[in-house]
């Protein structure tokens, strides 16, 4: 059966680089005239932060926390919270509850519809404050499995994101610095990338 190479080869993937959101927003992270460390811890306490169920103020949660501990890179902090959006919340918090429900054994834990629902409610809602009211209003056999499973999944995402992110700010500037210094580059040829992806598709 014929496979769909979506692949592009690394001068295409550069060129649409604008066109795709999420590449330029790491792009712009790790581009950032700062540590690795400061980066990565950013991007890791972000993420962690985004998969706490206190909508409304998680933007101001990171900014909180940018100002009191100066390691963190408030930029890939606001970069990472972003995880929970208006698109990803319902699928992100059902799994955060899950995970909370296998720890926390309420005997009235609500159903995933409920839960549903009442995230959905939550992120059309226009304000921060509003947002917030409603989280407190969800009642402990509610809340109690999206923290326990927000905390447990956020801390293991945000450990992975650190480690990932600071190895992509240090490859980057390794690569950058080769640039600049005229060191000349290993040679590749020009189908070498759509060769090595299809031979994994097909594997």
């Amino acid at each position: 059966m014929p496979i769909n190479r979506t692949l592009a080869a690394p001068d295409k993937a550069h060129e649409s680089r604008g066109n795709n959101f999420f590449t330029r927003r790491l792009y712009g992270i790790i581009h950032q005239n700062d540590s690795p460390h400061r980066i990565a811890l950013g991007m890791g306490v972000g993420l962690f932060i985004g998969f706490l169920p206190i909508m409304g103020i998680q933007m101001m949660t990171v900014l909180l926390l940018s100002l009191v501990f100066r390691r963190l890179n408030k930029i890939a902090a606001l970069g990472g919270v972003q995880v929970t959006n208006y698109f990803t919340a319902i699928p992100l918090y059902s799994f955060v509850y899950w995970v909370g429900t296998l720890i926390y054994k309420g005997d009235r834990a609500p159903g995933y519809a409920q839960m549903k629902s009442a995230v959905s409610r939550i992120m059309s809602m226009g304000s921060w404050a509003e947002q917030s009211r409603a989280v407190v209003a969800m009642g402990m056999d509610m809340a109690a499995p999206l923290f326990i499973g927000g905390t447990v999944v956020g801390l293991i995402a945000g450990v992975l994101a650190y480690g990932l992110t600071k190895r992509l700010v240090l490859n980057f500037r390794r690569i950058k610095n080769r640039r600049s210094s005229g060191e000349p580059q290993e040679s590749v040829p020009e189908n070498a990338w759509e060769r090595a992806s299809g031979d994994k598709l097909v594997s």
